[in-house]
């Protein structure tokens, strides 16, 4: 019986954290500053800041199921399902001593 009520309140405490993370998300990407986070890694491995264009498409809200919505690596060495290197990136994630090439 324990276990059940430990469970209960894990998964209530899962999905507090949740909602506000996503209610943050959407916060950021209201007022514009959700996609300074992250940069843009090229096939080739070099890293460049993102353009206006990127900017405004990444600050847009997309439904999980959209197979319009961009794709976020989540380490650096993350290949895309076509084996590309290429896709979004947290600045965070890059690798120490790699440099952001400007647009």
């Amino acid at each position: 019986m324990l276990w059940l009520v430990v469970g209960i309140a894990a998964c209530s405490i899962l999905m507090l954290w949740a909602k506000g993370v996503r209610s943050r998300e959407a916060q950021t990407r209201a007022d514009g500053t959700y996609a300074t986070r992250y940069v843009y890694v090229e096939d080739n491995g070099r890293v460049r800041s993102l353009t206006a264009n990127e900017l405004a498409y990444l600050n847009e809200t997309f439904h999980p199921a959209d197979g319009g919505r961009p794709y976020i690596k989540s380490t650096y060495e993350t290949l895309t399902p076509d084996g590309k290197m290429s896709g979004f990136l947290l600045r965070r994630k890059l690798p120490n001593g790699l440099a952001v090439e400007p647009v």
